[in-house]
């Protein structure tokens, strides 16, 4: 598990989940923090677990996310000049299922919400 453990903390960063460390069954919730790099643009996130099923290596987690960026100044795909983004806020809720036999398997739906101000060239834009 500790392996596993180790693997998948760092793939949080793109979102997988880190799972505790100790033995935990159905209605255990857990916390995390992580880091998001999406577009350009960085983020810090906390996340809040709960397992909802485990059957044999099959596991379900029920997921709630939020995150913030500081003010930076982002290079996007495909946009020629930097975007100052001078505030956002990512806010998410879903399900994830895993095969801890297979972890790079698995189902995850998910919401997000993600709101910026951004500007470009002297636009606005939120």
């Amino acid at each position: 598990m500790q392996q596993l453990q180790a693997g998948l903390e760092k793939s949080f960063q793109s979102g997988f989940v880190p799972l505790p460390e100790e033995a935990v069954g159905p209605g255990a919730e857990w916390d995390a923090l992580g880091y998001l790099d999406a577009m350009g643009v960085e983020a810090r996130l906390a996340a809040r677990y709960k397992l909802v099923s485990l059957a044999g290596s099959k596991v379900k987690l029920a997921v709630t996310m939020r995150g913030i960026a500081d003010p930076q100044v982002t290079h996007m795909p495909n946009v020629p000049i930097g975007v100052d983004l001078s505030a956002m806020s990512i806010e998410g809720d879903g399900t994830l299922e895993i095969d801890l036999e297979h972890p790079t398997v698995g189902r995850i739906e998910r919401t997000m919400k993600i709101t910026a101000t951004m500007s470009a060239q002297g636009q606005d834009s939120t």
